[in-house]
């Protein structure tokens, strides 16, 4: 067993579950059948489990100018104007980490409601679903969960509320025949309608990961909200690059979306460039404190991973796993490594780790990844007829990331998959 207590082993909910993890691993390490309060453990004995740690849910070095230029945006929004922005990148360029970072820089203001959804490419086709999981989101946000609101909607526009949230379906009154056309400018009009009331009528901060996968109908629905009077909103999201959608064979809504609006909503987008080796060395001194590289680290590092922040993510987890990262005094040092030992790819790396699995959690990871970076714990355990311990132990060895969401593990295999 591994035992922490707040405030004197940590300040946070995550820190302290960190620190009763890493007493368990001390118990381990130390031969077993034992309890091992934190503040006991002695450091040299963990520095391992504490690296992985202190990767995890680290923000990336080499972004100032671009977490500058939002900031830019938000005065732009604090002022009164609704802004669109699009936080371009390829993959593992960090376009996730980047959007959680703004997403946890404004979770304490009180006078904005905000947001934050990931668009799914298996539900790309399907209208609306989107705007469903943003609306849904707000309306648990409030303390009624939206009872009252509902209640003050007439059965007309209860229905066309419906094709949003399936759950209203049968409580409103039969819609006359409309054309297709007519329909979604009514359902567009009741949400225009109901939005407001839902945030109270104060601004709204939509931060949508992955707007690549957005439906064209909630694409539609955000032109009308950035362009209507009574309602203020941010729409902060991240893409694969625009140019590389337009080049694709099948249309994609939203490069048709951009082309067609990005001069009258005054989109603006922000690519995330490959990390320098500065940024590099900046990211490891800010992720370990104080840290000691060999020689020419850093300009190796960004050779090998051409800048990725997740290649290189990944590498440094390597590092610390293999013990090639090691507490020496008060500070980490980072051992000369032998020719050939970091991989050459992001999908080798992955492979690697594939590999090293036995076939039963290999075939879990594949179930895993092919529900989607989402998979809840409880959906892969009933899928996989599995004990709930085993499936928990596989996650643990398989991503050593929170157990009930590995989704940067996900993430990665679904990469390997595609170079496949």
């Amino acid at each position: 067993m591994g035992v922490s207590s707040a405030s004197e082993d940590a300040q946070t909910g995550k820190g302290l579950i960190q620190k009763a993890d890493t007493a368990l691993y001390y118990s381990k390490k130390m031969g077993r059948d034992r309890l091992s309060n934190a503040i006991e453990v002695v450091p040299q004995e963990v520095s391992t489990k504490t690296a992985i740690h202190q990767l995890e849910g680290e923000r990336v070095a080499g972004r100032r100018s671009q977490y500058s230029q939002v900031a830019k945006l938000f005065q732009n929004f604090g002022q009164g104007q609704s802004q669109f922005l699009i936080v371009e990148g390829g993959p593992g360029m960090g376009k996730s980490t980047f959007l959680e970072t703004i997403y946890r820089k404004l979770a304490s203001s009180k006078m904005i409601r905000q947001v934050k959804v990931n668009g799914q490419h298996q539900e790309a086709f399907r209208p609306y679903y989107l705007l469903t999981n943003i609306l849904v989101t707000l309306l648990n946000q409030r303390e009624d969960k939206g009872i009252g609101i509902f209640e003050s909607v007439g059965p007309k526009d209860t229905s066309y509320l419906s094709h949003i949230l399936p759950q209203l379906a049968g409580r409103g009154e039969p819609l006359p025949d409309e054309t297709e056309g007519s329909r979604r400018e009514s359902i567009f009009n009741t949400l225009l309608y109901f939005l407001p009331k839902t945030l109270d009528f104060r601004p709204l901060i939509l931060l949508i990961d992955d707007l690549q996968f957005a439906d064209e109908a909630t694409l539609l629905l955000l032109q009308r909200m950035m362009l209507h009077r009574e309602l203020k909103l941010f729409v902060c999201s991240t893409s694969t690059p625009i140019e590389t959608l337009k080049s694709e064979s099948q249309p994609i809504p939203l490069a048709q979306f951009h082309e067609a609006n990005h001069q009258e909503l005054d989109i603006h987008s922000i690519p995330l460039t490959p990390l320098t080796p500065s940024d590099i060395a900046e990211h490891l001194n800010e992720v370990f404190s104080q840290v000691r590289f060999p020689e020419h680290f850093e300009e190796e590092l960004a050779k090998v991973t051409q800048g990725n922040p997740l290649f290189l993510s990944e590498i440094v987890r390597k590092l610390a796993l293999d013990q090639k990262i090691q507490l020496s005094g008060q500070q980490r040092v980072v051992l000369p490594l032998e020719e050939g030992y970091l991989p050459k790819s992001l999908e080798e790396m992955v492979s690697q780790r594939v590999a090293a699995l036995d076939e039963e959690n290999r075939q879990l990871l594949y179930q895993a990844a092919t529900f989607g970076e989402d998979v809840s714990l409880s959906l892969l355990t009933g899928s996989s007829k599995k004990m709930e311990a085993k499936v928990l132990e596989f996650v643990d060895q398989a991503a050593s990331s929170p157990k009930d969401k590995p989704s940067r593990w996900l993430r990665s295999v679904k990469l390997w998959w595609s170079m496949e």
